[in-house]
C-alpha cells in the first residue's frame, strides 16, 4: 500500500494501490473541493502531484497548468505519493457568520439554478426571528 502525503498540511495515509487521490484525501482529513461528488464534472479538485508515479484518467482540464490533475480522476499506483492541495478547503480567505454579528441574508434565484448550479455545500446560515411587526 503506497504512502500519500499531502503537501502543505504534512498529513500522510496508506491507501490501497488503485484508490483515487480524492478519497486519499478525505481519509486523511485533507479537505479538497469537490462539488460534483467526485464525478470528475467541475473540475475543482486540481492538484499538483509533486512526486510518485500515478494514473490520471482526466489529465487535459487544466491545459493553462499542465502539472494539475483531477484528484478524483487520478489512482495511485504503488510508489509513494507527495501531492500539493492549494488553499481552497481551508476558507482562509472567507468569513463565517458567527452569532452576534447582526442579521444575515442569502438569496438564491431558484428559477435559474439547475442541477450543475445549485448549492451543493452544507451551510449555515443565522436570520432574525420574525415579528408581527415585520408583517405589518
Amino acid at each position: 500500500m503506497p504512502l500519500i502525503t499531502f503537501q502543505p498540511s504534512g498529513k500522510s495515509i496508506e491507501v490501497p494501490s488503485g484508490a483515487d487521490l480524492l478519497e486519499a484525501a478525505r481519509r486523511a482529513g485533507v479537505d479538497i473541493d469537490a462539488p460534483c461528488g467526485g464525478k470528475g464534472t467541475c473540475g475543482k479538485c486540481g492538484v499538483s502531484v509533486i512526486s510518485g508515479a500515478v494514473k490520471s484518467s482526466n489529465n487535459n482540464n487544466f491545459p493553462e497548468n499542465p502539472g494539475l490533475v483531477l484528484a478524483c480522476a487520478t489512482k495511485t499506483g504503488d510508489t509513494p505519493i507527495v501531492v500539493e492541495v492549494s488553499k481552497q478547503g481551508d476558507y482562509s480567505g472567507g468569513k463565517f457568520a458567527e452569532e452576534g454579528m447582526g442579521d444575515v441574508n442569502a438569496f438564491v434565484d431558484i428559477s435559474t439554478a439547475t442541477p450543475q448550479s445549485a448549492p451543493t455545500e452544507k451551510i449555515c446560515i443565522m436570520v432574525k426571528a420574525a415579528s408581527v411587526e415585520d408583517w405589518a
